[in-house]
């Protein structure tokens, strides 16, 4: 009897060890990377700064998703945040978790290395690192982004991921056309102490099929909006500049709403640009203070009255 229940201990001890063993390789990676999807950085915190920030920004705490983490020399996401910003559908039954984008559907079985595409009425076998649940929070491997027609780079250096469409076009800064824009997103980057330079234009062609714009018509107030997203991500667009022939023509004011972040062209009669830009401008360019990319995001600007008659 003694011999068996030393032999029980010894068990439990052993499965403690791999338990514990389990979660130092999960939390290991203590200096989470910089991630930027699209241009937007897809920021990730502790549950109280998460509680925090929500609160911050008067909207009620949805759920705690977690954190990157590194496992098997395999960089892991978590799916919610990730997967609102990136703007991807997911379902998640028996076990199964289906990810929509455009065309294309993957489905994997979390823990198997084997995923079902589908796309243009066909489907096939690929081989990926496995999809986890860890605390009933989901976790893909940014790997698997690729078969969603995301780009992924990483700047092992600097700890930053870049993930992009590979709809988006970058292009390099003319910094001669757009030397006064360079110059004013370098500035408003030093006053928050951030001396990262900018070097390329990100042009996310899907950003301009959600800008709205909205007028009140009570008080002719005039906004630029974009749908907040379900985890406050799409809060991350910074500042908006209206640009003709690659000089600033007007700065809309950026206001964080319940529901929207909103960029206005005048609230009554307090114009903070002048209306006539709103339609002849050329391009519009979206970019934070704090962020330390190097892509600036750049559009065409969907407001602009068609020339073309």
């Amino acid at each position: 009897m003694k011999k068996s229940n030393l032999q029980l201990k010894f068990i439990i001890i052993i499965l403690a060890l791999i338990l514990f063993n389990k979660i130092s390789d999960i939390s290991a990676q203590t200096d989470i990377p910089i991630i930027y999807v699209n241009g937007v950085e897809l920021k990730f915190r502790t549950l109280e700064e998460e509680k925090e920030y929500f609160k911050e920004n008067n909207t009620n705490f949805i759920e705690y998703i977690g954190q990157p983490f590194i496992e098997n020399n395999v960089q892991y996401i978590p799916l919610k945040k990730s997967a609102d910003l990136m703007d991807i559908s997911y379902t998640i039954k028996n076990d199964i978790v289906s990810l929509i984008k455009d065309d294309i559907t993957i489905e994997i079985k979390i823990g198997s290395t084997t995923a079902t595409l589908y796309k243009n009425s066909k489907q096939m076998q690929i081989k990926t690192h496995p999809i986890k649940n860890i605390n009933k929070n989901i976790y893909i491997s940014i790997g698997l982004l690729d078969y969603l027609n995301f780009k992924i780079d990483a700047i092992t250096p600097k700890n930053i991921i870049y993930i992009n469409h590979k709809e988006n076009t970058i292009q390099k800064i003319d910094q001669e056309k757009y030397q006064e824009v360079v110059k004013y997103i370098k500035n408003e980057r030093k006053s928050v102490g951030n001396e990262e330079d900018v070097n390329y234009f990100l042009n996310d062609k899907n950003l301009g099929k959600i800008l709205l714009l909205n007028t009140d018509e009570k008080d002719s107030s005039k906004k630029i909006t974009i749908p907040k997203g379900k985890y406050l991500e799409k809060f991350h667009y910074g500042k908006m500049i209206f640009i003709k022939n690659g000089k600033i023509v007007g700065y809309p004011k950026r206001i964080k709403e319940k529901n929207t972040l909103s960029y206005y062209i005048n609230i009554g009669k307090t114009y903070y640009m002048q209306n006539a830009y709103l339609d002849l401008s050329d391009e519009i360019i979206i970019f934070c203070p704090y962020c330390k990319s190097e892509y600036i995001i750049k559009i065409k600007n969907p407001f602009k009255i068609c020339d073309c008659e």
